[in-house]
């Protein structure tokens, strides 16, 4: 039990360290970041910024980018074929049902 403790243990403090703001990419906002007076403030920021379509796609894909990256999904990994095995076939009142 004790083991199983010190490995919960080590996770939770190792996930807390990826977790924390990183000075680097400071636009990424994580946790409780704004107030709400200041969430209101920044929106209204960014309604100014991206008055259109375009600028607003460029955005988003920029958004898209960064999480992709900070989940180490970039690039995204090739498909693989998928192969279903379908099993214990079962005929109900004349209809098939799998």
């Amino acid at each position: 039990m004790l083991k199983i403790m010190k490995k919960l243990l080590f996770f939770l403090l190792t996930t807390q360290v990826w977790a924390q703001f990183n000075p680097e990419k400071p636009e990424l906002c994580q946790g409780a970041f704004f107030t709400e007076d200041q969430a209101v403030k920044v929106h209204q920021q960014f309604g100014q910024l991206y008055t259109d379509k375009t600028s607003w796609e460029q955005r988003a894909n920029l958004i898209r980018k960064g999480i992709l990256e900070g989940m180490n999904l970039s690039p995204l990994p090739q498909k693989t074929i998928l192969n279903p095995i379908v099993h214990s076939k079962k005929i109900l009142s004349g209809e098939c049902c799998l």
